[in-house]
């Protein structure tokens, strides 16, 4: 059977910002992995909190920001001018955190914790 992330990936193939939002927890690295194993990337996910950003290689370029240790909006500015350019899929945890400076999302993912499990909102 076809998972989730394969189904629906060919809607983030032009690329685009995809906001991650949810609690510690939630899923939103998890996520991510499904996401970029689903586009053809081979590279191993994790979580970018101390780094920020990592990089995969699929079938575009994927970036994975985590903004949760970002000390002010402005900060998302030198991140934005790096790593959000066209034909590649930016996934940012943690964008309410960009502030003023986010730029316009393709959909943002909300998850959460449901009494059965996990939950993921998906809203354009």
């Amino acid at each position: 059977m076809q998972n989730w992330a394969d189904s629906w990936s060919w809607r983030l193939l032009g690329g685009g910002v995809v906001g991650l939002s949810g609690p510690l927890g939630a899923g939103k690295t998890t996520l991510v992995g499904y996401l970029a194993r689903a586009l053809g990337s081979q590279d191993l996910v994790s979580s970018p909190t101390f780094a920020l950003v990592h990089e995969y290689e699929g079938k575009l370029p994927i970036v994975h920001m985590d903004l949760y240790r970002l000390g002010s909006p402005e900060e998302f500015l030198e991140l934005e001018e790096t790593y959000i350019r066209p034909k590649a899929l930016v996934l940012i945890e943690w964008p309410q955190r960009a502030g003023p400076y986010l730029p316009p999302l393709l959909y943002r993912l909300e998850l959460s914790f449901h009494h059965q499990g996990r939950r993921l909102e998906i809203l354009p």
